[in-house]
């Protein structure tokens, strides 16, 4: 149940579909984890948004994913399973759909409008920015 945003059309061969994926992982030095089914949030547990992993669920079940980098980890998937949606929990889930979908948009209604006061109290120059300051404390924290 996962995928990755830089695959080849599927008429186009794999370049990963008949390399040993344990093989691959550990060329790489990455630990192996079995990720739960994806959650309601849409997220695998430990790995990040299902949005990275797309293309699984259009390759099935045994397809290896290219590597992705997800915040400071690089990710190689590999499908072991697709389950389909169960539609008679549809009802019993609703309410945390719901909350879900009303807080994602909330906090997407809050950057918008952070950004836009940011930008215009910038305009008005009771806001400074200095270019070089942020990209001092930026790279303080790539090195850590």
């Amino acid at each position: 149940v996962v995928a990755g945003a830089a695959f080849p059309a599927d008429d186009q061969a794999d370049p990963l579909e008949d390399q040993d994926f344990d093989g691959i992982a550990k060329s790489l030095n990455l630990t192996k984890k079995v990720s739960n089914a994806e959650t309601l949030a849409g997220a695998f547990e430990g790995l990040g948004p299902v949005s990275y992993f797309a293309a699984g669920f259009q390759r099935g079940p045994g397809a290896v994913l290219p590597p992705v980098r997800i915040g400071d980890q690089l990710v190689l998937a590999r499908v072991v399973e697709i389950q389909k949606a169960d539609v008679s929990q549809l009802a019993n889930e609703r309410a945390n759909l719901l909350s879900e979908l009303k807080a994602r948009k909330a906090r997407m209604r809050r950057e918008l409008f952070e950004d836009g006061l940011v930008n215009e109290l910038t305009k008005e120059g009771k806001i400074k920015r200095y270019p070089e300051a942020i990209q001092r404390i930026a790279n303080s924290f790539r090195r850590a």
